[in-house]
């Protein structure tokens, strides 16, 4: 069973007013943990679409991330579209996300442990500046 969503599914849930998300990259920044992610919804008749970055001292920050992003709070950087079709395009061209890679909220938080086991330090190293690791 895979936990991406596949379109009518997502479609469906956009429709009932949930939520999807995409991770974009995990990666060191100065010393931190970056996670960029994309979360996309339906409403009012337009879909939109809001970047997030958010910055973990160790990758085992315990929580869940949507909870700890503070980096647009006011929507300045969300994205209006008229269309599903308009916002996925603009994700895969403009943050280089895909169309296949959504998945339901509570399934973020698994995505972004599993690249933070890929790519992060042993357990407790700190993230050297720099981004090396």
């Amino acid at each position: 069973m895979t936990r991406h969503l596949i379109e009518p599914v997502l479609v469906s849930a956009l429709n009932r007013g949930k939520e999807v998300h995409q991770l974009l990259s995990v990666r060191p920044v100065d010393g931190r943990w970056e996670v960029r992610y994309v979360t996309l919804w339906k409403t009012a008749g337009e879909h939109v679409v809001a970047l997030s970055e958010i910055y973990l001292d160790t990758p085992e920050q315990p929580g869940d991330v949507t909870a700890l992003d503070e980096s647009d709070p006011l929507g300045e950087r969300w994205k209006h579209f008229a269309s599903l079709e308009g916002a996925l395009g603009w994700i895969e061209s403009e943050l280089g996300g895909s169309r296949t890679r959504f998945v339901n909220s509570g399934v973020l938080q698994d995505e972004v442990n599993e690249a933070l086991r890929r790519t992060g330090p042993r357990r407790g190293e700190p993230v050297k500046p720099g981004g090396s690791k």
